[in-house]
């Protein structure tokens, strides 16, 4: 799995780099105003979250220690989902922005 941060966004690199992480925020501001689609991504995300991490806590299974045990194995699946969902939120980020960024250069 790739590490994706907003410094791998395409088209960043041109941009001096004191700047670059302000111009990423500018463009992503401009898209959640303007893109519906960028914004409606958005919205889903946040709303996977939520699930991701809400519905799997919600599971007691008593406490016996099997109990326990699967209990502490659910509590590890949101983090998992978490950490997943916010990967691919920031792939496709870089995507919109980037596209954004290299169509403002040409």
């Amino acid at each position: 799995m790739k590490f994706e941060t907003y410094k791998s966004t395409p088209g960043l690199d041109r941009i001096p780099e004191a700047e670059r992480y302000v111009t990423y925020h500018a463009t992503h501001k401009q898209l959640m105003q303007d893109d519906v689609n960028y914004r409606r991504r958005n919205n889903q995300y946040l709303a996977a979250l939520l699930i991701v991490a809400v519905v799997p806590c919600s599971v007691w299974l008593g406490s016996s220690a099997i109990g326990n045990v699967f209990s502490i194995l659910l509590s590890l699946i949101p983090v998992a989902g978490i950490v997943f969902l916010a990967f691919q939120k920031q792939r496709h980020m870089n995507q919109c922005i980037g596209s954004v960024l290299q169509s403002q250069s040409q």
